[in-house]
């Protein structure tokens, strides 16, 4: 309910304050709403780092990078390396976008680590293909597991090769637990690269989310698809960045505008830094592809683990050499296959 009165309050509050009075409630604009990943690393005095990942199957992800603290950049010899993947409708922001004390990229930065901070496919720093374009359906033509059986082998692999390590941490939060889970039990060879994994919020079952979003998943594919199109969901948008500017600075409205991250998280005021409303707005939701969201409706639907269901028998085949557990009966031998 609050959601649906969002709207509606930030045109009247917008509508009856007389300017001035608009003017002199507004907390001062955050300069992180303007700056991306890499300027808010090098504003908190760290150094920064971007590096561009091909994936086999030609996507282009954007690696960002904290090589060492404020205090340690003297420190010799090799540094354990930490890589940090965001969830969903996320980016690599999520792990800076909070103060130097309280953002998980800097503490271990300030810890030691060689932090690395990893971007999926279709999210605000990944929008790049070898020979597709963002406007073309067939880019968007992925979910979790193409996050997981390609962008998170191609990520960890390169950090290692960059760096000359053996094995990262890997530390995931939401979506980014449900792709390691993934990547990690399918390719043996990749989970041996990795020291400890980390897994915040973890998703391998959706049975107790509160998230709003879940409600999608009673919604039919086709249906998500009719509302949604075919391409992106919930991208980052110019209308944010003014939002984040113009409204979630302003005292009255800065509580309203953290009520539209619950739509993903559930309802837990206490859980978020109402302070940091207009840094979070400007960087997220960082946007994902439908067919991600259809998936996720599955997950919801059917209550199983499994792999995208491409919505026939034949289709299911063609994809994975074998079918899905719902669609074949009986036992799923394997829900992942190349």
């Amino acid at each position: 309910m609050k959601m649906q009165l969002l709207g509606l309050v930030v045109c009247l509050v917008l509508g009856t304050l007389p300017s001035k009075a608009f003017e002199s409630k507004l907390a001062g604009v955050d300069p992180e709403t303007n700056m991306n990943v890499s300027e808010i690393i090098a504003h908190w005095g760290y150094p920064s780092e971007e590096h561009f990942v091909e994936t086999e199957d030609g996507y282009i992800l954007c690696l960002h990078r904290i090589p060492h603290g404020r205090k340690n950049h003297s420190a010799k010899g090799p540094k354990p390396v930490v890589f940090l993947q965001h969830g969903l409708l996320a980016d690599s922001s999520n792990w800076v976008t909070n103060l130097p004390n309280s953002s998980l990229g800097f503490i271990l930065a300030d810890a030691g680590f060689d932090v690395w901070l990893g971007n999926s496919r279709g999210n605000t720093w990944s929008r790049k293909h070898k020979t597709l374009s963002v406007s073309q359906n067939e880019f968007w033509t992925f979910s979790y597991d193409e996050m997981a059986n390609y962008d998170l082998p191609a990520s960890i692999n390169f950090v290692l090769n960059k760096t000359g390590r053996e094995q990262v941490y890997y530390v995931g939060h939401s979506q980014g637990t449900t792709i390691g889970f993934i990547a990690f039990s399918r390719i043996p060879e990749l989970a041996r690269k990795v020291k400890m994994f980390f897994a915040l919020a973890p998703v391998a079952s959706v049975s107790f989310s509160t998230s709003p979003l879940c409600k999608l998943g009673g919604f039919p594919d086709f249906l998500l698809k009719d509302m949604f199109g075919v391409k992106e969901f919930f991208p980052q948008s110019t209308v944010l960045k003014w939002l984040s500017e113009h409204v979630c600075s302003h005292v009255i409205l800065k509580e309203l505008c953290g009520n539209a991250f619950f739509i993903l998280c559930g309802f837990n005021e206490r859980n978020l830094n109402m302070s940091r409303v207009p840094v979070y707005v400007a960087h997220s939701p960082a946007g994902t592809s439908v067919q991600n969201i259809v998936h996720w409706g599955q997950f919801i639907k059917f209550q199983k683990f499994q792999a995208f269901d491409w919505g026939s028998h034949a289709r299911n085949y063609f994809h994975y050499n074998q079918c899905l557990c719902d669609r074949c009966g009986g036992y799923c031998h394997g829900r992942w296959g190349n």
